[in-house]
């Protein structure tokens, strides 16, 4: 791709979604410090491993006088060295290590046709999907995750149960969050993105 297209001026690259646990969490504190001692704890009383060996990243969604909403991900060391050492062989250094969802957020702000609508993004991979609700002002308002995915060369009663279940998720996604997402863009990501027949059924 850089041999094609020359030097960029912003790279976004993403470990797949297959590797990656991401969880919103209630914490009862707000303290920063406090919060960077926790949030791995937390994290890991949701997960069926330790958090010894794996990386965490968090960020502060909505903080109270004594709680604070987070949206943390954890990846294992061992996948994040392989995806920078990936990076590193075509001549990039990543300035940040972030989730996701905060970095195509980003993007979008340095946009100059950026627009001021909420945005689901859909990471839609072969044996999974990952879905990020953002408001208008790019907090993250909800996280979901399907163990359905899509392929280009699926077809019959399985793939559309796959589909069925990714549009009935975020349908509900939708529903419950119907406040904070008026002037809704959907945003495709992932393997199946690419996928014409894909765009025109979640239009």
């Amino acid at each position: 791709i850089l041999a094609r297209t020359g030097t960029p001026d912003v790279v976004i690259s993403s470990i797949n979604s297959e590797f990656v646990v991401k969880r919103l969490l209630e914490l009862p504190c707000s303290d920063l410090r406090k919060l960077h001692q926790v949030v791995p704890f937390a994290l890991e009383e949701h997960l069926p491993f330790p958090v010894d060996d794996a990386v965490v990243a968090f960020s502060r969604v909505r903080t109270d006088a004594d709680s604070t909403l987070v949206i943390a991900a954890l990846a294992r060391e061992n996948d994040l060295q392989h995806h920078l050492e990936l990076l590193a062989r075509v001549g990039l250094d990543p300035k940040t290590v972030t989730l996701s969802e905060l970095a195509i957020a980003r993007l979008l702000s340095r946009s100059q046709t950026a627009s001021t609508n909420a945005h689901l993004l859909m990471d839609i991979e072969p044996t999974s999907t990952s879905m990020v609700l953002l408001d208008s002002d790019g907090t993250p308002r909800a996280i979901r995750t399907v163990h359905a995915g899509i392929t280009a060369d699926e077809e019959g009663p399985i793939a559309e149960a796959h589909a069925n279940s990714i549009l009935s998720v975020a349908r509900q996604t939708l529903l419950a969050h119907s406040s904070d997402t008026e002037g809704l863009d959907v945003i495709l990501a992932g393997s199946a993105a690419g996928i014409p027949l894909l765009r025109e059924e979640l239009s």
